[in-house]
Formats: C-alpha cells, sequence, structure tokens
C-alpha cells in the first residue's frame, strides 16, 4: 500500500516541524581527540549504500540506504 501524504485541515497551515542535520564529518573534525576512535561517522558499504556507525559498529537503529532521507540544511534538493 502507497503512503498517502494528507492535506492539513485548515488552509494557510504550515509544517513547522523541520529538522537540521549536523554535517556528516562533524564529529570526526570537531569532537576532542580522545573520544574521536569513538565519533558517530557514516560509512559506506560494498553496495554504496550509507550506514551509520557509532564506536566503531554499524548502528541497530537505522537501515543501510536511508540516511539520506534525513536531509540535511542548505542541501539543494538535488545533493541531498
Amino acid at each position: 500500500m502507497a503512503y498517502e501524504i494528507k492535506r492539513f485541515p485548515f488552509d494557510g497551515t504550515v509544517d513547522a516541524d523541520g529538522h537540521v542535520l549536523e554535517p556528516p564529518d562533524l564529529w570526526e573534525n570537531y569532537l576532542e581527540d580522545k573520544f574521536k576512535s569513538r565519533a558517530l561517522r557514516i560509512k559506506v558499504d560494498e553496495n554504496g549504500l550509507e550506514y551509520l556507525e557509532i564506536n566503531g559498529k554499524p548502528s541497530k537503529r537505522t537501515n543501510k540506504g536511508s540516511l539520506g532521507l534525513m536531509g540535511a540544511m542548505g542541501e539543494k534538493k538535488s545533493e541531498a
């Protein structure tokens, strides 16, 4: 079954629940040296799918290939 996007019940309603994400290399570049080995990282697997790595291990909370769905502030739609 396809996902259906529903209209808000009032004209002019704005969804202000936008999300801003940090740049993918934030933790590797700005974390104190003593913590960098455990930093969050975005990695790419052998199939070209991005995944989140935490403390050197793939995250169990995200699916490979789904990180691009999170978007990023200032990115053009074609770059996200």
